[in-house]
């Protein structure tokens, strides 16, 4: 059940000085309980004194929680009913606080100015307004892969709002924050609040925002979610407290808000674009901002326009990864720089040094969040970046290699090897992936899919390579999409073909990648053939012609292709109607002709009428 707050909003206080026996807001800090002068008061001025709206008041008087006179439609308020009310208990409504003074201006200053204008979050920043300014909005949490610019939209967030409250907004850096217990210490330092006698920090700490109203910034906090609970006990202790966090994962605390910061948008097309068009996307403008901060004659034209969209994609639309391509605009050209993006994490490894350690690299970035994983988690995790394109629960179960248990035997498909409910132990994890912003849940009109950013993915490969485990997962990958493939011919030249082709090309980026390692050196020559022909059918029905030719090209050069004589007389087949659909009449004669002998030796009578054809 979430918890709802009432917020109120602070009226103009009036001075206090004013009335006789008043108190200043410096010796309220000392003062057991806020006093009033000796006077009559209207519900106005009761309502400033207060700290509340005027309604507050007038609701209180009509509850009966506080004495009034009416006179000609005005309250008149005695100050010691008024004071009365403050003192006692408010259990439907926070705790009133007391009087400010009406020259007193938001604190700002522990606010860090950014050294760069923040680009394309102006409807992030007014949507997280919204939702720290409603009802069930006390507590925010900006959720997101490292990278993708959480700090610079809480901070921008953080001005937004700071103007509203009367005690503005506080910044609490807790990167370099090591234990959960040092998390107390850290945010009574930011409020300039030392440890004294008589109570503990914790205890100063909640009796010191019991009468702000203020937003508390708490930022890096994915690696200390155990100090989770103080964060609720800050805002059950100040009911006018707002806290805005930023974490890899949410809290996970009642009444949470989770408000998940995507990437940059990044132009959908790939192919032929204007500057005009393409700049209008937030991330090929924060590119372009970057590079003229480097290099001051950089202008995306229609020229370099495809290149600069192309580096953007290949960035996932991450803010920190563009701005780490942006600064080497001045060592390369955009088409030189998209192609040495291939190998992301090698290139984007140049951070400003005011940035710190975790955000100077996207390696460093992303090992940032692998390092909270526990090891189950991270052998996990490394494996997935085997899939390309996204993936269902179902085929995860059947790929990962279980967990402490023989990995030597591969997936076999529909009917994968892996223990009793390992398919429930893989969503959980999968799902802690989500949570830990290392995964993302696709859109899917059918079973939910998965899929990682690319940057992290090649992260991951990379951890795969260094666990020595990548040729097992591959091979178990590789063997289970074959099983598909060739599953899913069954269906083919009948009702069920197109629901069939479907399946297929949904998974058309895992296929190019069982492909890639069954035709390399690790691979075997027979899965690659079978696979090529399991994929036939989809490259000619569906347009695919110029990439199954390719495939078959590198297939059938293999030297050692005539120990599979079955499949490769198949390839051979397909291959040709391929090269015919193509236009490479003399390849499809050759192609076919070879076929046909080889079909004949075998006594494939099917395969030679096919050829044939």
């Amino acid at each position: 059940m979430r918890l709802r707050t009432h917020v109120l909003r602070v009226g103009n206080a009036i001075d206090m000085t004013t009335r006789p026996g008043a108190l200043r807001r410096s010796q309220l800090h000392h003062a057991p309980e806020p006093v009033v002068a000796a006077t009559v008061l209207t519900a106005s001025e009761a309502a400033r004194i207060a700290g509340v709206h005027e309604r507050t008041i007038r609701r209180a008087i009509a509850r009966g929680e506080l004495t009034a006179a009416r006179e000609h439609g005005r309250f008149h308020i005695q100050s010691d009913a008024l004071q009365a009310y403050l003192r006692r208990p408010h259990t439907g409504n926070p705790p009133l606080r007391p009087p400010a003074s009406p020259r007193r201006q938001p604190n700002l200053s522990s606010l860090p100015a950014s050294p760069t204008a923040i680009i394309g979050r102006a409807g992030d920043v007014r949507q997280a307004q919204r939702l720290l300014s409603g009802p069930d909005g006390r507590l925010l949490t900006l959720t997101g892969p490292g990278g993708v610019g959480k700090t610079r939209l809480a901070l921008a967030v953080a001005i937004a709002c700071a103007p509203a409250l009367a005690d503005g907004a506080v910044f609490v850096p807790l990167e370099a924050v090591q234990e959960p217990g040092q998390v107390v210490t850290s945010i009574a330092q930011a409020l300039g609040i030392a440890p004294g006698e008589g109570a503990s920090l914790r205890e100063r700490l909640a009796e010191a925002v019991r009468w702000r109203q203020q937003l508390l910034v708490l930022d890096n906090f994915e690696h200390l979610l155990a100090a989770a609970p103080l964060v609720a006990e800050l805002l059950a202790a100040g009911p006018g407290l707002r806290l805005l966090v930023t974490s890899r994962e949410a809290l996970r605390l009642r009444g949470e808000t989770e408000l998940v910061v995507s990437p940059l948008e990044v132009p959908s097309a790939l192919g032929q674009l204007t500057a005009e068009s393409a700049g209008r996307a937030s991330a090929i403008e924060l590119f372009v901002r970057r590079s003229q901060a480097v290099c001051p004659d950089f202008v995306l034209t229609d020229a370099n326009a495809a290149s600069v969209v192309s580096i953007c994609h290949r960035l996932d639309g991450l803010p920190l990864a563009i701005e780490l391509a942006a600064a080497e605009i001045k060592h390369a050209r955009p088409s030189e720089l998209d192609a040495r993006l291939e190998r992301r994490l090698d290139t984007l490894a140049n951070g400003p040094r005011d940035l710190p350690d975790r955000l100077r690299t996207m390696r460093a970035a992303v090992r940032w969040s692998v390092d909270l994983l526990t090891a189950e988690e991270q052998a996990i995790f490394r494996a997935l970046s085997v899939f390309a394109g996204g993936f269902t629960l179902d085929v995860a179960a059947a790929v990962i290699p279980p967990q402490a248990d023989d990995t030597s035997q591969p997936a076999t498909g529909t009917a994968a090897r892996h223990k009793p409910g390992q398919d429930s132990e893989v969503y959980k994890t999968l799902r802690s992936l989500v949570d830990k912003s290392l995964l993302r849940q696709l859109v899917s009109e059918n079973e939910p899919r998965f899929g990682m950013l690319e940057t992290i993915r090649e992260y991951a490969s990379e951890r795969l390579v260094a666990s020595g485990e990548q040729e097992t997962v591959r091979a178990r990958h590789a063997t289970y999409f074959l099983a598909m493939a060739e599953a899913a011919s069954v269906d083919f030249h009948g009702p069920g073909e197109a629901a069939a082709l479907n399946r297929l090309e949904t998974e058309l980026g895992n296929f190019r990648q069982a492909l890639a390692w069954a035709a390399g050196d690790q691979g075997t020559v027979a899965l690659a053939l079978r696979l090529g022909n399991g994929l036939f059918w989809l490259w000619y029905v569906r347009g695919y012609h110029p990439e199954g030719w390719r495939w078959f090209e590198t297939i059938l050069a293999r030297p050692d292709a005539k120990q599979a004589p079955r499949p490769l007389a198949e390839a051979m087949i397909h291959a040709g109607w391929l090269a015919l659909r193509m236009g490479l009449s003399d390849e499809a004669l050759l192609l076919t002709s070879g076929a046909l002998v080889r079909c004949q030796e075998l006594n494939l009578s099917r395969a030679t009428a096919f050829a044939r054809g």
